[in-house]
């Protein structure tokens, strides 16, 4: 598991084109009601379907704005002998892959321009503990966005397993 994408995989006893009807069907329900409980938690309403020349793309709908670049599934739905399988990737949108490596490159830059810019008569060893405490300081923020960052990656990636896993099963 990396920290941009989480690798999916589901098989099924159905054929690729029931499995691909019934992810329609799925993606086209809105609301609560349409939602699997991981979903709901990790605020969904619905899916949007791209069906793609080379596989397919599930983008979350959700119930607030302040995610406008969502974290989606990419993959495909591959035939097998005894059914299909569905498989893929949870990515990161590229907006949250900018902001990591912002964050690192902060987090890594910040103390040693601190370090070798202190500013005018500033002893070595002060010097040394601004630095330090700006290394500290920044540390922690990184920690915390990187966890936000695993958090989007990992509630989506419950969400796609559930609805993949709803598209996939048979129906009683």
């Amino acid at each position: 598991m990396g920290l941009h994408n989480e690798s999916i995989s589901v098989s099924s006893r159905l054929s690729p084109a029931a499995v691909l009807s019934r992810l329609r069907q799925l993606a086209s329900q809105r609301g609560r009601a349409a939602t699997a409980p991981a979903a709901r938690a990790a605020g969904i309403f619905g899916w949007t379907l791209s069906e793609l020349p080379d596989g397919i793309c599930l983008t979350p709908r959700l119930f607030s704005t302040e995610n406008l670049c969502p974290t989606r599934f990419v993959g495909s739905v591959q035939a097998l002998p005894s059914g299909c399988s569905v498989s893929g990737e949870v990515r990161a949108h590229w907006l949250s892959r900018v902001f990591t490596a912002v964050l690192i490159g902060g987090a890594v830059l910040f103390p040693l321009l601190a370090l070798i810019f202190p500013g005018p008569g500033v002893p070595p060893r002060q010097r040394v503990l601004n630095a330090a405490r700006i290394g500290l300081i920044a540390a922690i923020i990184m920690t915390v966005g990187l966890l936000m960052v695993r958090y989007a990656l990992r509630s989506v990636a419950a969400a796609v397993r559930e609805i993949l896993s709803a598209a996939t099963t048979e129906a009683p």
